[in-house]
């Protein structure tokens, strides 16, 4: 059996953010961070951030910002982000 990333291992203890998954640990860094954007609490959403490094959720955040999948996440998240992102 493979090791889980931490990444892996982040997506398999919040589940409930993609409950339509059947395995959580094959998503994307994309999809984590568009699930825990829309459904995590501020502690999930800074884990994760220090989990991927900074420079690489902020690759993923730029990415979903531009793409339709933004519209899953709230405005004022997208936009606190992005000014917490940009400093």
């Amino acid at each position: 059996m493979t090791e889980l990333t931490e990444l892996q291992q982040f997506a398999l203890e919040h589940k409930m953010f993609w409950w339509w998954v059947s395995d959580v640990t094959k998503l994307d860094e994309e999809s984590i961070v568009e699930g825990t954007l829309t459904y995590g609490d501020m502690e999930d959403k800074k884990t994760l951030m220090n989990l991927m490094w900074k420079r690489a959720f902020a690759s993923c955040f730029e990415t979903l910002s531009k793409s339709r999948r933004a519209q899953n996440i709230e405005p004022r998240t997208l936009s606190y982000w992005s000014h917490y992102l940009a400093k």
